[in-house]
């Protein structure tokens, strides 16, 4: 194919007609700042911004931010008909969005489950992989397709024992560990076991506080709160470490199974 314009390239230096898009992801001012180490290194390069005929940002809008903040001219291409859905597709090819980023999007698109997801994850004040369990009492590896796909189930009553659970949590804030997202969902699992005594488990936990310093991963710590749980219980004690596989394979037939296997050799 011959060579042919495809489309015009403007240089500006009123920033202020370009508009953001709500669903758009709102990491910017991170992402100016790897900009700026890259202008430090090889100087300013106008790369256009990509616009819709609204000038709604599509493509570029850290460039734009960064440009704004700098009092820099900047250059962009109006491509006419593009939306959020245009963003996604085009920031996933380039950079990837994460699990924040989909779950902020869908937010402000107005889904209701997302809508709660956001407002939960905002008020915790634990990382988002813990956060996300507290809620949906699974490991984001486990819901990130639902995540992205739009359409992961949350609600209200998932909110609000998510927030009892988030209250659980806090008595454990004073515990040393070196895993803490691992500690605090392996703390999960237990919480939910009908038969565990969650005062005990409170007591229990601080009582062998050195144990936490050195969890390696969430059946480590689930095994580690087994043993101290049941610690001079005898014939009362309650199988954590059995209920965690059973629970396992609730959310995926076998994994409770290959889970318990790997742990064995």
């Amino acid at each position: 194919m011959a060579t042919k314009e495809v489309g015009k390239v403007w240089m500006t230096d009123d920033l202020n007609q370009f508009k953001l898009i709500d669903e758009n992801r709102k990491d910017m001012k991170d992402r100016a700042k790897k900009i700026e180490k890259s202008v430090q290194t090889v100087g300013y390069i106008p790369a256009p911004i990509i616009v819709n005929e609204k000038m709604e940002i599509i493509d570029g809008q850290a460039r734009w931010y960064y440009c704004k903040k700098k009092g820099l001219p900047i250059a962009y291409m109006v491509i006419e008909g593009l939306n959020i859905d245009t963003c996604i597709a085009m920031n996933i090819s380039t950079t990837n969005w994460t699990i924040r980023d989909y779950i902020r999007s869908y937010a402000n698109r107005g889904f209701p489950s997302y809508v709660l997801i956001d407002r939960f994850i905002e008020k915790s004040p634990y990382s988002l992989n813990p956060s996300l369990w507290a809620l949906t009492k699974n490991e984001v590896n486990n819901t990130s397709k639902k995540i992205k796909d739009g359409t992961i189930d949350v609600t209200k009553e998932d909110f609000e024992r998510g927030t009892e659970l988030l209250k659980f949590w806090a008595k454990f804030d004073d515990i040393e560990t070196n895993r803490r997202p691992e500690f605090l969902e392996a703390l999960g699992y237990c919480y939910f076991i009908k038969e565990v005594d969650n005062d005990r488990l409170d007591k229990k936990v601080h009582q062998f506080s050195r144990e936490w310093t050195a969890v390696s991963n969430i059946t480590d710590a689930i095994r580690a709160l087994d043993r101290v749980y049941n610690d001079r219980l005898g014939k009362n004690a309650v199988y954590i470490e059995t209920a965690f596989y059973d629970y396992l394979e609730t959310i995926s037939p076998g994994l409770g199974k290959s889970t318990r296997k790997r742990n064995m050799r």
